[in-house]
């Protein structure tokens, strides 16, 4: 199993920056709703950063893990004393099987039987449920719905476990496993479509839901406000969700975090 796990967590390899133009208007002519709709200047796909990647697995699966005990790389300071430029958030061997092993405890420790009964519809070894599940669960992680050729990677993993004799939790948890190392999750990314030189691009409700809960939180957003990004609510409702995520003990552990750099 173990072989067969590592080989298919491959499938889901990251490397190197991802960015983009996203058009380059000066903030200082954004105000009020322009400011919330639109991304001013370029838009750079950039590693979580340590406290990110932690706070994000605390929110997304209510697992705490302390990241020395897996021997996560801490991230270098810029000289202006911050740890999130993305010019310094590169991979390196030793964070890819720190990686591994935090997805590893983080899905033994999270319940599988709970995203189980609250993501899938059904539980027969069938393309019907698996997808059900990966629709589910990969809105949480991944932060957005997720796509065709993603879902075709990650229900693949389904098919491993059964052929190694095991059922549809351990698909379940397999595919959880795989979408904590994708790129989707341990990269802040944004579309780059929409964008022309000199303009803004229009920000899709997901974006928005990570931007608000990553400034406020430091981390990944949770159920709630994707659920709203999803209904297409999120900017009926977001003033209510800042006032909801500034009362929360995450936005005083992430307030903590910003003084302590």
């Amino acid at each position: 199993m173990a072989g067969a796990l590592l080989g298919a967590v491959g499938l889901f390899a990251c490397d190197g920056q991802i960015s983009g133009d996203g058009g380059s208007a000066d903030p200082r002519d954004m105000v009020g709703d322009d400011a919330r709709k639109v991304s001013l200047g370029p838009a750079v796909g950039r590693r979580l950063t340590r406290e990110e990647l932690v706070n994000s697995i605390d929110v997304v699966l209510g697992v705490e893990l302390d990241p020395d005990i897996y021997d996560l790389p801490r991230d270098a300071r810029v000289p202006e004393g911050f740890r999130n430029a993305a010019q310094d958030l590169l991979l390196s061997p030793a964070r890819v099987e720190a990686y591994d092993a935090m997805a590893e405890a983080a899905v033994a420790q999270s319940g599988v039987a709970s995203f189980v009964s609250r993501y899938a519809a059904c539980t027969e070894m069938t393309e019907g449920c698996y997808d059900g599940f990966v629709n589910g669960v990969g809105l949480l992680l991944l932060r957005r719905p997720v796509a065709d050729a993603e879902r075709a990677l990650f229900t693949r993993l389904f098919a491993i476990v059964e052929e190694e004799g095991e059922g549809f939790e351990a698909g379940a948890a397999l595919v959880m496993r795989a979408m904590l190392q994708s790129p989707r999750f341990l990269y802040r990314l944004e579309s780059q479509n929409g964008g022309q030189a000199g303009q803004g691009r229009e920000v899709d409700l997901y974006e928005l839901a990570t931007r608000h809960s990553f400034l406020i939180w430091n981390a990944a957003p949770d159920e709630e406000l994707l659920g709203l990004a999803s209904d297409g609510t999120l900017l009926d409702d977001i003033d209510a969700q800042v006032e909801r995520l500034l009362e929360h003990p995450h936005a005083r552990r992430a307030f903590r975090q910003y003084i302590e750099q």
